[in-house]
């Protein structure tokens, strides 16, 4: 989270792509940042979901029975895209 309006400025400035969240992936968003879905800090690498999906651990064998992944079917989406939520 950001601490003053230049912070968020800066940040929004940063964004490539803008996206209309659903209600499902502002829960998960707002469970990664209150600390619901820990040790999670963001969403999961394609790695970390198969590990989950196949042996129910973190890639750290940290025990976690959900994948928390970002669904979308924009196909111009790419792992480490800095994305604006609406």
């Amino acid at each position: 989270m950001v601490s003053d309006d230049a912070a968020k400025e800066a940040a929004i400035a940063k964004a490539t792509v803008e996206l209309e969240a659903t209600p499902r992936q502002l829960c998960d968003v707002e469970l990664i940042m209150n600390g619901g879905f820990s040790p999670l800090t963001g969403f999961m690498d394609e790695a970390t979901y198969k590990s989950v999906v196949e042996s129910l651990e973190l890639l750290d064998g940290t025990i976690m029975g959900l994948p928390v992944v970002f669904d979308t079917n924009d196909e111009d989406l790419q792992p480490g895209t800095t994305i604006l939520l609406k």
